[in-house]
């Protein structure tokens, strides 16, 4: 099938927002009442999502999307949220993820645990969770697979990542407050510890990795311009069992730099981050730059731009452009804001392909593996 006609079949589609905020709370108890406080009258609340995809690709294998196409193409999770009191909840997150040919599905669990976490709030601006927690790190970070208010099938590939050499959660705890919080201008701030395991997959081998004294946060600016605010953050931590050095130890550092500006018609988006791994002698930049306009109340029209080079080297000598670069054109209509389906082509050149062993070597690569989403998300 030629490029015109994947794009005609890439038409159909318009973005939504998904209903998934907490569960009501009730007022607080008359002074004359107990210390304890009153349950919130909805002690037990769940949500969830579903994205279902069909994809092809034209040539190489990205993200598991072979030039056969697959329908094996899918997330989904169910949340419960247990109001303990007005301040205190439990939050579980089942999920299931399927990437086609992937080989990262070798470790992939039918069902895993994402979230399972306490989370304890003082008052409207301060909150402590503890267990297996959200990622804070970026735009998406809590919301990276909720299709009906991504533009796309998944989050930018190169800030995010997906299946291997990133993780959704950390086993630890994050503290969260917000600064003047009442005021034009105020100061979102989270800080997180822990650590967390993740899938690797490189040239033909997977593995799977464990960290440890993972430390970061994330700070937001929010500005007196609605729809308007501008983030920084970052993360460090050792790694164990990693495939990257012979040793199988290494120590990461990551940083991050982000800029939302949302509005009724139309939304601008971008992040950048930087990736150091210490004795890997290995360095990623990555940015990506988004833009959708909505063309009726229902469909929406998306454009992007995700790149990412490496350096390898001490000296940062040899450097690997396009390491995983992507423009992708997309619609999306939503019947509903719970419902929506997606179109999107992917014309994609780089080096991290998955049918061939392909090592980091300026002398392969960058290939050429264009591809084609058809989605339909649900969410309630």
């Amino acid at each position: 099938m030629n490029t015109f006609r994947r794009l005609t079949l890439a038409a159909l589609v318009a973005a939504g927002i998904a209903p998934f905020a907490a569960g009501q709370e009730a007022p607080a108890p008359a002074p004359e009442a107990p210390v304890q406080e009153a349950p919130p009258e909805q002690r037990v609340v769940l949500h969830g999502y579903f994205s279902q995809a069909y994809a092809n690709s034209e040539d190489h294998q990205f993200i598991g999307i072979p030039d056969s196409g697959t329908f094996d193409y899918r997330r989904v999770a169910l949340l419960f949220r247990g109001n303990l009191t007005s301040k205190d909840s439990l939050v579980l997150q089942l999920a299931q993820r399927r990437l086609g040919e992937s080989p990262v599905m070798e470790l992939e669990p039918d069902v895993k645990v994402d979230w399972a976490f306490y989370e304890h709030r003082f008052g409207a601006n301060t909150s402590v969770r503890v267990g297996r927690i959200p990622n804070p790190l970026g735009i998406y970070s809590e919301i990276r697979y909720v299709g009906t208010v991504l533009p796309f099938y998944r989050a930018p590939y190169n800030f995010y990542q997906e299946g291997s050499f990133t993780s959704e959660n950390v086993n630890g705890a994050r503290v969260s407050h917000t600064f003047a919080a009442d005021k034009p201008w105020n100061v979102e701030v989270q800080a997180f510890g822990g650590g967390f395991s993740m899938i690797e997959s490189y040239f033909g081998l997977v593995n799977r990795a464990h960290t440890d004294n993972a430390l970061g946060g994330q700070l937001w600016v929010n500005t007196p311009v609605e729809g308007l605010r501008f983030g920084v953050g970052g993360d460090f931590f050792d790694i164990r069992n990693t495939i990257l050095d012979p040793d199988g130890k290494d120590h990461w550092k990551t940083w991050i730099a982000s800029a939302d500006f949302s509005k009724t018609r139309f939304r601008i988006r971008g992040e950048y981050s930087q990736i150091h791994i210490k004795d890997a002698q290995f360095a990623d930049k990555a940015y990506y730059i988004y833009g959708g306009v909505n063309l009726t109340e229902k469909l929406v029209a998306h454009a992007q731009y995700d790149n990412s080079s490496a350096d390898l080297g001490a000296a940062h000598v040899v450097t690997l452009p396009h390491l995983y670069e992507d423009t992708t054109l997309g619609l999306s209509y939503a019947f509903r804001p719970d419902v929506v389906v997606k179109g999107e082509y992917h014309f994609v050149k780089g080096r991290l392909i998955e049918d061939e062993k392909v090592p980091l070597d300026p002398a392969f690569g960058p290939y050429k593996g264009n591809y084609f989403l058809l989605s339909v998300s649900a969410s309630f």
